[in-house]
C-alpha cells in the first residue's frame, strides 16, 4: 500500500512538472528596426566646440540627436524570460562653421552584445522589458577649416542598457514594435595610434548617455 501512494505521488509530480512546461511555448524571434536618440557626450561636444573655434550661435549643444538601426535575434528560454544577440550601429553626421571655416565631424559606433527580456503576453500583444551589456567600437571623423579630407580616429568600450518594447500583433508570426531605452558608454580617448583628438585639455572620448525611440518590427517563428 505505501508503495502504491509513492508511485501514484511520482506520478501526480510528474504529470504537474510536464502540464507546467506544456503551459508555454518556445519561439524564436528577429526583431529590426530604426530609432533616433537624444546623445549626451559632454567630451566630445567640447571638443567639436573648441576645435572648429565655433561661435555661440553654432556650438554643437549638449544633446543633439542620432540615427539608430538595430537588429536583435531572441529565443524565448522560459515562460516570462527571452534572451537574445543585441546589434545596434549609431551615426551622426555634424557641420560646425566656426572662425577658420566650415568644419565637418563623424560620429558612428557599433555594439554587439547580450540582451534579456520579462515577457508579458497577451491575446494580440508583447511587452519586452529588460536591458543587457554591449562591447563598443566607435569611430571619430573630422575635417577642419574646410579640409576635403577626413581624418580618422577609433575607441573601444562597453555599454549596459534598459528598455521596454511593446510589440502589437498582425499575424501569428509579424509584429509591430516600439520601444524606448537609455544607454550608458564607456570606454577610451578616440585615437590613431599615440595621437589622441584633443585640443587643449579637451579630449573626445567614447563616453556617452542616450534616450532613444525605436520603431520596428518582430519576426516570430
Amino acid at each position: 500500500m505505501t508503495r502504491f501512494i509513492w508511485i501514484t505521488a511520482i506520478v501526480l509530480v510528474l504529470q504537474g512538472i510536464a502540464g507546467a512546461q506544456e503551459s508555454w511555448s518556445p519561439w524564436i524571434g528577429l526583431s529590426a528596426g530604426m530609432g533616433i536618440s537624444a546623445l549626451s557626450a559632454p567630451s566630445t561636444v567640447d571638443y567639436i566646440n573648441g576645435a572648429s573655434q565655433a561661435a555661440s550661435a553654432d556650438k554643437v549643444s549638449e544633446f543633439f540627436s542620432v540615427t539608430e538601426f538595430t537588429l536583435t535575434p531572441e529565443v524565448r528560454i522560459a515562460e516570462r524570460w527571452s534572451a537574445g544577440i543585441d546589434y545596434m550601429f549609431r551615426i551622426k553626421s555634424a557641420s560646425v562653421r566656426g572662425g577658420g571655416g566650415q568644419s565637418q565631424f563623424e560620429l558612428s559606433s557599433h555594439h554587439l552584445g547580450l540582451v534579456a527580456h520579462y515577457l508579458i503576453e497577451g491575446e494580440s500583444y508583447l511587452v519586452r522589458l529588460g536591458g543587457g551589456g554591449a562591447l563598443v567600437v566607435g569611430r571619430f571623423s573630422q575635417a577642419l577649416f574646410g579640409n576635403p579630407v577626413f581624418s580618422d580616429f577609433s575607441a573601444r568600450g562597453g555599454s549596459i542598457k534598459i528598455e521596454a518594447v511593446g510589440d502589437t500583433k498582425f499575424d501569428d508570426h509579424l509584429y509591430g514594435t516600439i520601444g524606448v531605452d537609455m544607454r550608458w558608454v564607456f570606454g577610451e580617448t578616440y585615437h590613431d595610434g599615440s595621437r589622441e583628438v584633443r585640443v587643449g585639455t579637451n579630449k573626445a572620448g567614447i563616453s556617452s548617455f542616450a534616450l532613444g525611440l525605436k520603431l520596428g518590427i518582430l519576426v516570430r517563428l
